[in-house]
């Protein structure tokens, strides 16, 4: 997968991503960060119901998930959500993502001007 720990002004976009042990796109500590347009499928696979297609935490302010797809692989281990978003993140956009009925476990508030599903 991507780990971005403790970034500012980065985007992560338009990446294909498959069969990943940990989580897909991983956001800790970050400033104005744009996750877009990125395709993943079978993040998850060390430990079950444990990790997330795009993870952002701790603390991260400033960021834009956008329009990302997140496929299960469809047996064996799979995310916990397909997005996560904590509560220690803030000022979060999160907005036309599809999670193929992994859900969304936002804990921030983000706004959400169209509907992800």
């Amino acid at each position: 997968g991507i780990a971005l720990t403790s970034c500012n002004d980065v985007s992560v976009n338009g990446n294909r991503l498959r069969i990943l042990g940990l989580n897909g796109i991983y956001v800790t500590q970050g400033t104005d960060i744009i996750v877009a347009h990125n395709a993943i499928k079978a993040a998850g696979r060390a430990t079950d119901d444990t990790y997330s297609g795009i993870r952002v935490v701790t603390s991260t302010t400033l960021t834009a998930i956008i329009g990302n797809q997140i496929r299960p692989n469809g047996s064996g281990n799979e995310v916990e959500f397909g997005i996560v978003i904590t509560s220690t993140c803030s000022a979060m956009r999160r907005y036309g993502n599809s999670t193929s009925g992994l859900g969304i476990d936002d804990d921030a508030s983000s706004n959400t001007s169209s509907a992800d599903s």
